[in-house]
């Protein structure tokens, strides 16, 4: 296959200066929220001793399980960022580096326009604003995604005749899924059901050496084995491998633990003739909130924010996070996926036939994760869809029309981002400690210097008052008997 396709001068434009445009918004002003002050930084701060570490910012229970539990994968790259640069918002680099990696691996290896790559990005509210943060959520999707093209090459390269395997692909799959796995436990089921199809494909697909079929079944054992090691861990010390987690099976629980998986669910329910609510299956709710269908049905204004929390303002029904993909930007991805599904028997290039199958299988699986609802989890699936509609828009479409419908979603979906209001990408974010000590309460600030600590267990982001963040010594907890009547 090779690379002729017509990208105009206005839409390599456009490409270059969003591109640009949000790298450097993302250098210079990352955004740094809720989870990140609640418990990855203070993870990065213990990983590298940075501020004190642990002796510095007290852990209550839930984040204690948690530390003991939780994949520590992409804090410990975070973590040694921050303590080469002592700049805590060097911290998004590690991120920035990954995305560069996913660019140019999937323009190169799929013969795609970069400027096409970039365009179909950046038209997901979602992935334009886990571009400019430090969550996990899209290292892990990168990574997950990386996964599944490798496989597939692996796969492309065993059907060619005389094509050895490629160590260096061997190497990266198993890099690529084994850090996903070891970022979160969602890139880990997302890895596992990424692995399940290409073993499928592997084993099912004719014209393989039976030597080869085995040597790849041997990459993905190898690869899974890496992904799963802090769950295989978890399994030997807590007889749970998803701890600090309780894993639940048709209402019986398999594996005990501290925290519930129900805690802070909130399923979506849906309103029919009278004020009764009524609760769907999760693939409804995952298919209702990736196509923002659910914000119609329950009255949610439609604005994006990196934890989708627009959804928590339901006008009918309780709050509940869903949405954020863009719903032109899932429409336009499912229905050329569709379309390639129905006209499969046609599809001359045998490379795509096995591409949109497998994308297929991936969003059906995807579907019935837990909690599919909740989007940003499984950022993996709409980068993998976005690839495979390209290369189908590539073989087959390959004109000005496309390269104008990219312009025209990328606008639609970038624009309506940046004016929500619980975007906060037009607000201007300052990281450094003499900022971060400007911007404590007083309260905390005299408590702190006064008596060398201060607690506050009813507060989720008080480690951004620690000694690691702001540079002023003490003690920064969420226990309250840590500061033995001191006062908060």
């Amino acid at each position: 296959m090779t690379l002729s396709v017509p990208v105009p001068r206005y839409a390599t434009v456009v490409a270059v200066v969003v591109f640009a445009c949000c790298s450097l918004l993302a250098l210079l002003n990352p955004l740094i929220t809720y989870d990140s002050w609640w418990y990855h930084l203070p993870f990065s701060s213990r990983l590298w001793n940075i501020g004190g570490g642990a002796a510095a910012f007290h852990l209550d229970p839930t984040l204690t399980a948690r530390w003991l539990g939780f994949p520590v994968a992409w804090e410990w790259v975070e973590g040694l960022v921050w303590r080469v640069t002592g700049s805590l918002r060097a911290t998004i680099i590690p991120q920035f580096a990954l995305c560069l990696v996913f660019f140019a691996y999937a323009s190169r290896h799929f013969r795609l326009p970069l400027a096409w790559v970039v365009l179909g990005f950046f038209a997901s509210p979602m992935l334009f604003l886990h571009f400019q943060t430090i969550y996990l959520d899209l290292p892990a999707a990168l990574c997950t995604t990386l996964g599944f093209l490798l496989l597939f090459d692996l796969l492309e390269d065993a059907r060619r005749p005389g094509v050895a395997l490629d160590w260096r692909k061997v190497v990266a799959v198993v890099a690529s899924l084994g850090l996903a796995g070891n970022i979160k436990y969602q890139a880990l089921l997302g890895g596992l059901a990424v692995s399940a199809i290409a073993a499928v494909g592997y084993v099912a697909v004719g014209g393989i050496a039976t030597r080869r079929r085995a040597a790849l079944l041997g990459v993905l054992v190898a690869a899974n084995l890496v992904a799963a090691s802090s769950a295989i861990s978890n399994f030997v010390h807590y007889s749970n491998p998803f701890y600090p987690i309780a894993v639940k099976v048709s209402g019986k629980t398999v594996f005990e633990g501290p925290e519930l998986p129900e805690w802070n669910a909130n399923f979506p329910s849906y309103q029919a003739a009278g004020p009764r609510l009524y609760s769907l299956p999760g693939p409804v709710n995952f298919l209702l909130s990736a196509t923002e269908a659910d914000w119609a049905l329950r009255g949610v204004v439609p604005w994006y924010s990196l934890d989708s929390d627009a959804g928590d303002m339901a006008v009918r029904g309780p709050p509940s996070r869903t949405g954020g993909w863009g719903s032109l930007f899932f429409v336009l991805n499912a229905c050329l996926l569709a379309l390639q599904l129905m006209r499969l028997r046609v599809e001359s290039d045998r490379g795509q036939r096995a591409l949109v199958i497998a994308a297929v299988a991936l969003v059906v699986a995807t579907a019935c994760m837990p909690r599919a609802h909740e989007l940003r989890y499984w950022l993996y699936l709409p980068i993998v869809m976005l690839v495979v509609n390209l290369r189908f828009l590539q073989l087959h479409f390959a004109d000005r029309l496309t390269s104008a419908a990219l312009v025209f979603v990328l606008g639609f979906g970038f624009l309506h981002t940046v004016v929500s209001p619980g975007a906060g990408l037009l607000k201007r974010h300052e990281w450094s400690p003499e900022a971060m000590r400007a911007a404590m309460p007083s309260q905390a600030l005299q408590t702190l210097r006064e008596t060398g600590r201060f607690c506050d267990p009813t507060s989720k982001t008080i480690f951004r008052y620690s000694t690691a963040v702001t540079g002023i010594p003490g003690v920064v907890s969420l226990v309250e008997s840590d500061c033995a009547g001191a006062g908060r």
